[in-house]
């Protein structure tokens, strides 16, 4: 934060961390030859940094998934847009893949960061 006269201007560095800089991978890592969500290696293309298969591009999580997939706190994971669905006396919320990604890039920094802190 930069003062001038009596108000404080904030600058891009006031929120500068090192940990969430995106990481840069090289060509042979072998996070890049597998979708980051299921592992497989067919049909993949990029995807923010990372590989994807179509199924997974569209995918929708429950929040244990998303929890579990992308290191998401209950408060984090609660704070983000979903639908909540109904069956058999049960309720259900339904995470869109597109929503989690971009919580995962705020959080992490990329895909890429968070892939590999998890390896």
């Amino acid at each position: 934060m930069i003062k001038v006269g009596g108000s404080a201007i904030h600058t891009l560095y006031d929120n500068f961390t090192p940990a969430k800089m995106p990481a840069k991978p090289k060509e042979d890592d072998p996070l890049l030859k597998t979708c980051y969500n299921c592992r497989t290696t067919e049909n993949l293309s990029a995807y923010h940094g990372v590989k994807v298969c179509p199924k997974c591009d569209g995918y929708n999580m429950t929040m244990g998934e998303a929890q579990g997939r992308f290191g998401f706190s209950k408060k984090e994971i609660k704070a983000l847009p979903h639908t909540t669905h109904h069956s058999f006396r049960c309720q259900y919320h339904l995470f869109n893949m597109k929503t989690l990604v971009r919580a995962a890039i705020d959080k992490y920094g990329s895909l890429y960061n968070m892939i590999a802190s998890r390896h």
